[in-house]
């Protein structure tokens, strides 16, 4: 398992970015990737390949979303991962 820190400022209340297209969560978030691996398990989509657990907390006051990814080889960690913690 590997795990990685994120950290996205200057986020508006709707959660847009004024300087990146997209959108993201600003209320907290825990998000599985696909069964088959990425954001929605379609083929040639590489904006989050692989399997992985994205935790964000929600918007501070100064518009900051901060959170983490943990990523694994297959999904098969994922879940045993899963399974160890619940």
């Amino acid at each position: 398992m590997k795990i990685t820190t994120f950290k996205n400022v200057n986020v508006n209340n709707d959660g847009t970015l004024d300087d990146e297209p997209g959108a993201i969560h600003v209320k907290g978030n825990i998000t599985l990737s696909h069964p088959d691996g990425g954001c929605s398990g379609l083929n040639k989509c590489n904006c989050s390949p692989g399997h992985w657990i994205m935790c964000a907390l929600p918007i501070d006051d100064e518009g900051t979303v901060r959170g983490m990814t943990l990523s694994f080889k297959s999904r098969k960690k994922l879940l045993k991962y899963l399974m160890v913690k619940l």
